[in-house]
């Protein structure tokens, strides 16, 4: 059902629409969330959309998570769709990631190679499966480092649900706000090594960002990079590290 939700369009053309997907948003209907979604959001803006992969989900050819802010892309016709989804399906698209984290990051750069699959504990969440997960790759790197945070850059190699989240997590640097794998909210008088307040958190969701986007377009075909600056509530909370929290 369409429905009249603002959108952050970064690019369009008659092929795609590049956007900048808010936070708190799913991105396709489910039966526990029929409305308010980026579907929902897209089929109020535009009539000309492709299938989609999966039922009733017009123009949407990946995802990203609720609270996970960012560049998305979408199709307008079923070329595109094709051209699109093979370059997922291979590995040829270029994901670029911002995530802040607890801990300081010493690493420059790393590369985090661990299987993931549902976590048999909770079916909600994933968790790293050695034995019976899927192969997942994400690479890192330190662009700042803070007294107990750090910003890192992040390239997925591999597109696994909840693949960034998990890995980032298992090596016991979980992402700020992500409490179902480990981050906590952080408050200004945190920050400020202060007294304990009455304060709203500084940011209260996942504080990871898609940051860019990277294809080869599907008509002329050159190579294409879209880029979503900073949210407020991230930026917020890495002014508040650079002001209370350098290293």
């Amino acid at each position: 059902m369409p429905e009249d939700i603002p959108l952050d369009i970064i690019y369009e053309d008659d092929c795609l629409i590049i956007l900048n997907k808010q936070a708190n948003m799913v991105v396709h209907p489910a039966r526990s969330n029929t409305h308010g979604t980026l579907v929902n959001a897209l089929a109020f803006y535009s009539d000309k959309l492709s299938s989609g992969l999966g039922q009733f989900r017009p123009g949407i050819i990946h995802r990203l998570d609720k609270n996970t802010t960012g560049v998305m892309v979408v199709t307008k016709d079923e070329t595109s769709q094709w051209k699109i989804a093979r370059q997922f399906q291979h590995r040829q698209i270029k994901k670029g990631y911002l995530a802040i984290v607890h801990g300081t990051v010493e690493l420059e750069a790393d590369q985090i190679s661990a299987p993931v699959g549902v976590d048999l504990r909770k079916r909600e969440r994933y968790a790293v499966r050695t034995e019976t997960g899927k192969e997942a790759v994400t690479v890192y790197e330190a662009l700042e480092s803070f007294r107990g945070f750090s910003l890192l850059k992040i390239t997925p190699k591999t597109g696994r649900t909840h693949q960034i989240r998990v890995h980032l997590s298992h090596i016991k640097h979980p992402i700020v706000a992500d409490d179902m794998y480990g981050g906590k909210l952080v408050y200004p008088w945190q920050l400020a090594d202060a007294e304990p307040a009455a304060q709203e958190p500084i940011i209260d969701r996942c504080a990871l960002h898609a940051h860019t986007l990277e294809f080869k377009h599907p008509k002329h075909e050159k190579m294409v990079k879209f880029e979503a600056p900073l949210p407020k509530d991230m930026q917020n909370l890495l002014d508040m590290l650079r002001k209370y929290r350098k290293a």
